[in-house]
């Protein structure tokens, strides 16, 4: 819908943007594989163009430039790429970027026939171990919510006991229960009206806390809506109210929340600024669990912008972190990034990604963790089929599908049947190939029908 910029496209927009990426990433990987560079790199210019600050993407088109005899080109485009990171980030490129270059100066370039370090064409991110409004609205590619946490854990029973004992803190509290229950059940009508009420109670009574947690609340529900743009008001709206009375966990919570919001409209740099306020805050108020989290966001989008070395080195600090907690569900968490993190820095590192991965598989099978378990099993699947083991990446991605099949996730259950098709394509059976790749589909398209969304076929 070009020209249309009103805030209910932003979050659509988003995701139809990922997925496009994705395919693209898919598709140039696939031609590179088959060694058809020159199909390649119109399609390589085409992802540069989508993430002009990623020197995963930025690498691969140089070496497609070379190994058709254009190292003029290569050299032209890495020197736009350090003008703009220069100016838009303040930073200099990676080193791997830095000394292709260098080679290419120096004319010793010889472009491999599979670049080693293309860009797996999976972001693959599990919901946090936060719980959002609504989860089953997250995808694999962002955040969920932070966990509202009201003193009642029964609305409609919080809310007449405090009626009749005329507890209005109380009253507040169980109003914003009642919000969250209704949006859990898809009533982000009544959820709104039961917010409103209980900011109004909040104001009233004079419960600066209560009425912080009914404006987070109320822009997650604005969120789902599309409205970021409101949403992202109100939560500067309680971030400052949070400092004014020094709320240290409202503080917190609010600036995740922008930087959420920020991060959903595409504005990742700001997005990262506000994670490392949130994890300066956590610090001083000795908060380790917050910040280790807080650390991991700011990798996953360093990661997505294609600085996958520095994801790692921040994914380290926060493994050391919840290692120190005694934390081992968030190690296993830290081991998924960190898997991904590997496949998009370089496909020679497949082989401790896959270890990373059954380890962290292992732990979440321990602890029950259903969600995490299938998503890991995808980018151990991914990682089976890079390093050139198509039958147990077949059987892996099986498992998955198997997992998220009764989760209602269907933007995961359809990339992981994509995968699937993928390998059976290696694997030299197309109609098997073709009946995952139709069903992946058509998981789409039921999402996008009980959305409301139109489907073009």
């Amino acid at each position: 819908m070009p020209g249309c910029y009103d805030d209910w496209l932003l979050e659509r927009r988003e995701t139809v943007t990922m997925h496009y990426t994705n395919l693209l990433h898919t598709t140039c990987q696939a031609l590179l594989v088959q060694q058809r560079t020159r199909e390649a790199l119109p399609l390589a210019q085409r992802l540069l163009q989508q993430e002009p600050l990623n020197e995963v993407t930025l690498r691969m088109l140089m070496r497609l430039y070379v190994s058709l005899g254009q190292r003029n080109a290569a050299l032209t485009t890495y020197e736009q790429f350090v003008s703009l990171i220069r100016q838009e980030l303040a930073i200099e490129p990676e080193v791997a970027t830095r000394t292709l270059a260098e080679t290419l100066r120096s004319g010793r370039a010889s472009a491999p026939n599979t670049p080693t370090d293309v860009h797996p064409p999976s972001v693959w991110l599990p919901p946090t171990a936060a719980i959002s409004v609504s989860p089953s609205d997250a995808t694999p590619h962002h955040f969920t919510m932070p966990p509202i946490t009201p003193t009642h854990r029964e609305g409609q029973k919080g809310l007449l006991h405090a009626l009749e004992t005329s507890d209005r803190p109380g009253e507040c509290a169980a109003l914003l229960q009642v919000a969250h229950e209704q949006a859990e059940q898809g009533n982000l009508s009544a959820a709104l009206v039961s917010v409103q009420q209980a900011l109004q109670t909040a104001h009233q009574h004079g419960a600066p806390e209560l009425f912080i947690n009914g404006l987070l609340l109320k822009s997650q529900l604005l969120q789902r809506q599309g409205l970021v743009a409101e949403a992202l008001l109100l939560l500067r709206e309680a971030h400052t109210l949070a400092q004014t009375h020094q709320l240290c966990s409202a503080i917190g919570q609010s600036l995740w929340s922008i930087a959420h919001c920020q991060e959903q409209s595409g504005l990742w740099h700001e997005a990262i600024q506000t994670y490392q306020q949130a994890r300066v805050h956590w610090r001083d108020a000795e908060r380790p669990a917050a910040e280790a989290r807080t650390l991991t966001y700011i990798a996953v989008l360093q990661k997505r912008m294609g600085q996958a070395a520095a994801a790692l080195a921040l994914l380290d600090t926060a493994q050391g972190m919840y290692e120190q907690l005694n934390d081992p569900l968030g190690i296993a968490q830290v081991w998924h990034y960190q898997a991904v993190a590997l496949l998009a820095q370089s496909t020679t590192n497949t082989g401790n990604a896959i270890q990373i991965a059954r380890r962290a598989i292992a732990c979440f099978q321990i602890t029950r963790c259903t969600e995490w378990e299938a998503t890991t099993s995808c980018v151990l699947g991914q990682a089976l089929w890079l390093d050139q083991q198509p039958h147990a990446a077949l059987t892996t991605l099986e498992h998955a599908v198997l997992l998220l099949q009764p989760l209602k996730k269907p933007a995961w259950l359809a990339e992981a049947l994509a995968y699937q098709g993928l390998v059976l394509c290696d694997l030299q059976q197309p109609l098997q190939a073709r009946r995952c790749t139709d069903q992946a589909l058509m998981v789409l398209a039921q999402q996008c029908i009980g959305r409301g969304w139109v489907v073009v076929t």
